[in-house]
Formats: structure tokens, sequence, C-alpha cells
């Protein structure tokens, strides 16, 4: 255990005072590079995350998050906005809507709210949002927003008086429904 110990620092030692002073180490910075002129690298955008929930009530609020990510080369800076949403709902907000000089290994969180649209029946919506970079049109993301949208019927409280004196008098239909 002590020789592991000591030859620990013993490298340590060797790495922190003998290389740096004897010049093993010594590379110049001109052989590392070969190219003459210094290039900008290229940021990549990408999206991760989809917005939705199902059940949701007519006019209900929706509150999700979705994920924006430079996968570009490592030096490189994302610009980007949200160009794109759904027609279907209403008060849509995105926080933020936009950003600039996203570095790679930096994840944006981006929080959307929306209102669930109020149809006459009980229906899926389905869309998506896009988000582009500003510096190269063709760089798009989308992602994908859905709301199950579902009408609830209130029951007649009569007819919720029977059904609940109705398995009282059948104990099988109460084994069966498990109540």
């Amino acid at each position: 255990m002590h020789r592991k110990i000591i030859g620990i620092l013993v490298v340590m030692l060797l790495i922190t005072i003998v290389i740096p002073t004897t010049g093993i180490m010594n590379i110049k910075m001109d052989d590392l590079s070969n190219s003459k002129e210094a290039t900008i690298s290229d940021p990549d955008l990408c999206c991760l995350g989809t917005i939705g929930r199902d059940h949701v009530k007519p006019g209900q609020m929706i509150k999700d998050r979705f994920y924006i990510l430079n996968i570009g080369e490592p030096c490189s800076l994302l610009d980007w906005e949200i160009s794109e949403w759904p027609d279907w709902g209403t008060d849509w907000t995105f926080n933020p809507s936009s950003g600039k000089n996203l570095t790679p290994f930096h994840p944006i969180t981006v929080h959307v709210t929306f209102k669930a649209p109020t149809p006459d029946e009980s229906i899926y919506y389905w869309d998506r949002i896009e988000v582009c970079a500003l510096d190269n049109p063709d760089d798009i993301e989308r992602v994908i927003v859905n709301a199950g949208v579902v009408l609830y019927r209130e029951i007649n409280k009569s007819l919720l008086f029977i059904f609940e004196h109705f398995i009282y008098m059948f104990p099988i239909l109460r084994k069966l429904l498990r109540l």
C-alpha cells in the first residue's frame, strides 16, 4: 500500500518538476497547425423533446418544455429562433423564443405554454413547432406538438343514484367492477 502511494507521488513529482524544466515535452506551435488561415466552425441546430398532453379539457392551459442544442463543432456559435407553431389553440408563449451565441454542450430549455382548443367534439390535435438557425435557413428542426382534447359531459344525478344502488343489487357486478 505504501509503495503504491510513493510511486504515485514520484510520478506526480516528475510531471510537475522534471518534465517542464528539462524540455522533454517541448512542441513548437508551428508544427501543430498546417493551415495558414483560421476557419470558423459550423454550428448545427438540434431539438429534443415533444410537447403535448392527452385527456385535456377544452381551454385548459398546457405547459411543457423542449431543449435546443448546438451539436456543431466545439467553437461554433448558434443563433436561432422559433419560426412557426400550430394554428390551433391560443395564447402560445415560448420562453425564450430566440437566442444568440449558443455554444455546444450548453442546451437551452424552451418553456412552452398554450391554451387547448375548445372543439365541439373530442378530437386529437397534432402539429409541430419549427425552430430555425438564423445563419443557415436550411438548418430547421421540428418539435412534435399534440393535444388530445376530451369533452366531459355531466351525468344526470338521478342516473348516477340508480347506478350506485344497482351495484348493491347485483354483487357479481360489484366484484367485476372491483368496487
